[in-house]
């Protein structure tokens, strides 16, 4: 019984390939044919249905000879080529970003007439199936006149992702058209480099909410640095909710923009940026998407703004395990928060009660070290709102809660 049921699955498959393989040739010849095939079809056409004779046959066997010809010079100088491509660890949405792609040759033939570029059908899937349709946008495939044998090239391109996230490179399309782009072989090559797409600051449109939380910032940075001497650091362009004391209008009337002092405290402290991504329940998947998105953008705005002060700033994103372990440290310049924006790229939701009892442990960790909260829910748990060190920034309003104990 099991010999007679393997027989009849071998047949079946037999049989399915039988019927597949016309339509894949199809497919497959459909591919590989350019513009410059298709007139030799043509003209084969035209030549096949004339009375016989000269010239009409010595235009069809010369169509036949370069199609053969051509054909079979393209299959023997197809193209093998080993892809590495080197990206930054993340860019910010909506902008675009510059990867190299590393073309090594592995054939003893050199690669001609080459197009190298991210494969168009792969991007136009992702922005179908993508949530909400995610936009992929790449630059155009970038010719290439030759590899040589076992040689070595670099090529660049270009990706841009609308929306926050972690995202796997589309495949690189390497075409080859060589001879005469008569025909053209593609492979699509697979790579397994990810990049993490930084969620957005907040913009002109969120101006008073940016102001809101940049005053926070300034309570909190004076109640830290209260008793400790200040020095100045440097000046840098305004933002909005800067201080007017901190306004350096020398530099401003000699830059014609406007300039505000730093200062820094001579001791380090330790600042706590919680980042709480629990949605409020009876809410739609796409207003819960929205209040995510505009949270990670506030703690996107709250980061630099940290790293320029002299604190060591911990970050802690509630989609995160708790771990005393595994919770950065970070402090001095803005290029030291990258690893910051990536851990928000990777922020999802998550459940109320999950995100509570995650936020009770790791208000133990911070023990009495100042606390900023970043929450787009109404409400909060009782044992967090009484915390006497913690600061409330709710990012779907331009509210702040501080709790008075």
């Amino acid at each position: 019984m099991i010999r007679l049921r393997g027989i009849s699955v071998f047949t079946g498959r037999w049989v399915i390939a039988v019927l597949l393989f016309l339509p894949r040739m199809w497919v497959r010849l459909r591919r590989t044919m350019t513009t410059t095939s298709i007139t030799l079809l043509l003209a084969c056409i035209v030549s096949m249905n004339v009375v016989w004779g000269y010239p009409w046959l010595g235009m069809f066997a010369a169509c036949v000879a370069i199609a053969t010809i051509a054909g079979a010079t393209c299959w023997i100088f197809r193209p093998s080529l080993r892809v590495d491509i080197k990206l930054p660890l993340s860019a910010r949405a909506t902008e675009p970003f510059q990867t190299q792609i590393h073309l090594t040759n592995r054939r003893r033939l050199p690669a001609l007439d080459l197009s190298v570029g991210f494969d168009p059908l792969s991007l136009r899937i992702s922005s179908y199936l993508g949530r909400h349709r995610q936009r992929v946008d790449a630059s155009a495939a970038k010719p290439m006149n030759l590899i040589r044998a076992q040689g070595h090239a670099v090529t660049r391109a270009s990706l841009c992702y609308a929306r926050r996230g972690i995202y796997t490179l589309p495949p690189v399309l390497i075409e080859s058209s060589f001879p005469f782009y008569v025909f053209r072989i593609a492979r699509r090559i697979k790579v397994a480099t990810s990049i993490a797409i930084t969620p957005l600051p907040l913009g002109l449109a969120e101006a008073s909410l940016a102001r809101t939380m940049l005053q926070t910032i300034e309570q909190l940075s004076s109640r830290i640095n209260a008793g400790d001497s200040l020095e100045y650091t440097g000046s840098r362009e305004y933002q909005v909710g800067v201080s007017v004391r901190r306004w350096d209008f020398g530099s401003w009337a000699r830059l014609g923009r406007p300039i505000v002092r730093e200062f820094q405290s001579s001791a380090l402290q330790t600042v706590w940026l919680f980042v709480d991504t629990c949605a409020q329940p009876g809410m739609t998947r796409e207003n819960s998407e929205n209040h995510l998105e505009r949270l990670l953008s506030c703690a996107a705005a709250v980061i630099p703004e940290w790293l320029n002060r002299r604190v060591r700033l911990r970050l802690y994103v509630t989609s995160e395990v708790p771990s005393s372990d595994g919770v950065q440290t970070l402090h001095g310049s803005v290029s030291d928060g990258e690893s910051l924006f990536i851990r928000l790229a990777a922020a999802d939701f998550v459940e109320n009660d999950v995100a509570r009892e995650r936020l009770s442990e790791m208000f133990e960790f911070a023990n009495r070290n100042p606390v900023l909260l970043l929450t787009a829910r109404d409400s909060l748990p009782l044992a967090i709102d009484i915390r006497s060190n913690c600061h409330i920034v709710r990012c779907h309003a331009v509210e702040i809660l501080e709790a008075a104990v």
